[in-house]
């Protein structure tokens, strides 16, 4: 550990203010450097910021043979609802002699009689030469894509000691979409070792789609450059205070970049029975917020992964006796793991209804190339979910059994349909029963009565079909024996147990253990 001289000394005493009492804190990122590969000759500059209060910094590791020059103090306070917080910036120069790789840091802090060790950094110096190096890498990632399909532009900037890209303005083209409008860009630093010296590197990212088919030039605009001018420093007075007016100077260049070719393929040719829903991607489909209300289920169904919705559309349908209305979609994009998210959720409201199937909205996989359908949570058994999610088939597995009659039947006319509301609903359901109280729907409960089956009908039925669909419906079918039965409750446990299950095994054995025992508890 190099402690620090009596030139310093002073500097130190001017940054222990006890202006408000020190919160707990440890080792963290309270030391940096301005630049972390510098040229020969070069200086760093240091800071140290210390939380004012009863702490004081008693020395700083350094790699030999690095010198440490004080370079100024700086105290700051703040108040936020009235609670005062102080802290003090200790900044250094050093001007190394030798090329190398240096550390520097641990700084050592004193607070209340204990030491505490901040972050430790490394400043690579390199001998002349490499100062003012410069390569530029241009690419599509990738570069032959679908309509919609996300493709990413990159540009990688590998440069000298003396370059600092400071912007990046890429170029723009008619048919290609930022779906951020131009607002994010993907940034990721780091350091590369060409012969021997150590470079500095940049990658800059941006996510884009195409709207039409074609070949596309995409020019890849120009990166501008803060270029250092060296000068001959002088024995300005201001120099050890960070500060040289007499010092280095610096200007910006641009540099255009060269344009790249991306191919863009037209969608292929939708399957009957499909209508396109607007989205293209690697995408996982599933449901959220299920809630069911007699017949009637409202859930949202949830599309995400690496994707874009360039022309999200999706209206109602009708898929194995069941109709789907289809409440406003939204989506939204993210960055994440440098690759861009699409999220998209659509409300929906299943009934069951007595029309003809439709066509059934389906997104675009490009790296299948096929159309994935989406999928109802009302076709097969809830125990497919996981699998389905596992093996990555993107679709989304269904989480309730059908019924085994439709009571419910929505009108014919779509028209008059999508006019239904939950307060109408609501509202019809208050009238049916204000007529059955006063005697007017007496006739409707006799023929619901007589059409009501036996539970010995329905276990019948069953077991002599014994397949999944049978027990499906027969799990439904004695739920209207279970208020008036608790031994229903134990039986419809026992039906669940084997539907649900991830591989169906038929419950004939336990159902008829529950025949013959008369038992009442599972």
């Amino acid at each position: 550990m190099r402690s620090l001289g009596k030139p310093t000394r002073g500097v130190f005493a001017a940054a222990l203010v006890a202006a408000c009492a020190l919160p707990a804190w440890g080792a963290g990122e309270l030391l940096t450097v301005d630049k972390s590969v510098i040229a020969l000759g070069d200086t760093v500059q240091i800071e140290i910021e210390v939380p004012s209060g009863d702490a004081k910094i008693v020395g700083i590791n350094v790699s030999p043979p690095l010198n440490l020059q004080s370079a100024g103090t700086q105290n700051s306070m703040t108040i936020v609802n009235g609670k005062m917080t102080s802290k003090s910036s200790h900044r250094y120069r050093v001007t190394p002699t030798q090329p190398g790789q240096y550390t520097i840091g641990p700084a050592v802090l004193r607070v209340d009689g204990k030491d505490v060790k901040t972050n430790a950094l490394t400043v690579v110096v390199q001998a002349g030469g490499s100062e003012r190096y410069l390569e530029l890498q241009a690419d599509l990632e990738p570069t032959r894509v679908y309509v919609g399909q996300p493709f990413a532009e990159a540009v990688t900037a590998i440069f000298g000691s003396d370059l600092r890209p400071v912007g990046w303005s890429p170029a723009a083209a008619n048919s290609i979409v930022d779906p951020f409008g131009g607002q994010r860009t993907d940034q990721r630093d780091g350091k590369i070792d060409k012969g021997g010296a150590v470079l500095q590197a940049v990658t800059l990212r941006r996510w884009l789609y195409a709207a039409r088919p074609g070949t596309v030039e995409l020019a890849g605009g120009r990166l501008e450059f803060e270029v250092q001018q060296r000068q001959q420093r002088s024995r300005s007075p201001f120099a050890n205070f960070g500060f040289d007016p007499f010092g280095s100077r610096s200007t910006r260049q641009a540099v255009e970049l060269t344009a790249q070719k991306l191919v863009v393929r037209d969608l292929p040719r939708l399957p009957d029975g499909m209508s396109f829903m607007g989205v293209v991607g690697e995408l996982r489909a599933g449901w959220d917020q299920i809630d069911r209300r007699s017949n009637q289920l409202r859930a949202v169904l949830i599309l995400q992964g690496k994707g874009s919705a360039p022309a999200l559309d999706v209206d109602s349908w009708v898929e194995n006796g069941w109709r789907v209305y289809a409440d406003k979609p939204e989506h939204n994009y993210n960055l994440k793991d440098n690759e861009l998210v699409l999220t998209v959720k659509i409300p929906v409201t299943i009934v069951p209804v007595n029309d003809a199937t439709t066509a059934v909205p389906a997104w675009f996989d490009p790296v299948r190339a096929e159309y994935i359908k989406v999928r109802l949570p009302l076709e097969e058994r809830p125990g497919q979910a996981a699998r389905d999610t596992a093996d990555g088939t993107g679709e989304a597995a269904p989480l309730l059994p059908p019924p085994a009659t439709k009571q419910l039947v929505v009108a014919q006319d779509p028209g008059w349909v999508k006019l239904l509301s939950a307060q109408r609903l609501a509202w019809a359901a208050g009238a049916g029963f204000l007529m059955f109280a006063l005697g007017c729907a007496a006739p409707f409960a006799r023929r619901a009565e007589s059409g009501r089956q036996s539970v010995e009908a329905i276990l019948a039925k069953a077991m002599a079909a014994d397949t999944l669909p049978a027990w499906q419906a027969a799990y439904v079918a004695l739920a209207q024996h279970e208020a008036t039965d608790e031994r229903i409750g134990v039986l419809r446990e026992i039906v669940a147990g084997a539907i649900y299950a991830p591989t169906f095994q038929s419950p004939m054995a336990r159902v008829r253990d529950w025949q013959s025992s008369g038992m009442t508890t599972s």
